[in-house]
């Protein structure tokens, strides 16, 4: 039997082989004493990516799989960027095992969603998007 952690492991190798094998470039941030900020960092057809990849086995990804480390990190990258974020992509990766297949989940929306006090995502909701690379 598999183990959070080891999921966790295997589905960021997962995502890394994706974008390599759609000639995008990303790259694993190393985990630390203080933790891990977020996953990945690439850049996929030019644009660039900074994200957190989960793996949600059910139609509905979590809020609470998050922690505030994430969150944080997010939050102020998206702070850097000030106006200019839109031109990178700030969020989540979540691979949905019912579609089997890779959602990105913007953190503008799981702010929005957060405040809403919304407590996951569908894997049918509009505001997920397919990173095609």
């Amino acid at each position: 039997m598999i183990n959070n952690k080891q999921l966790g492991n295997q589905t960021e190798k997962m995502f890394l082989n994706y974008v390599k094998e759609n000639r995008g470039w990303a790259c694993l941030i190393p985990s630390s004493l203080l933790g891990q900020p977020l996953d990945i960092v690439g850049i996929v057809h030019g644009i660039p990516i900074y994200v957190d990849i989960k793996h949600c086995s059910r139609d509905v990804f979590m809020f609470s799989d998050i922690q505030t480390n994430q969150k944080l990190s997010m939050q102020k990258i998206c702070e850097a960027f000030e106006d200019s974020y839109a031109y990178a992509k700030v969020g989540l990766m979540i691979y949905f095992e019912v579609i089997k297949d890779w959602r990105f989940y913007p953190y503008q929306a799981l702010e929005t969603d957060l405040a809403y006090k919304r407590k996951g995502v569908s894997v049918t909701d509009t505001r997920l998007e397919r990173l095609d690379v």
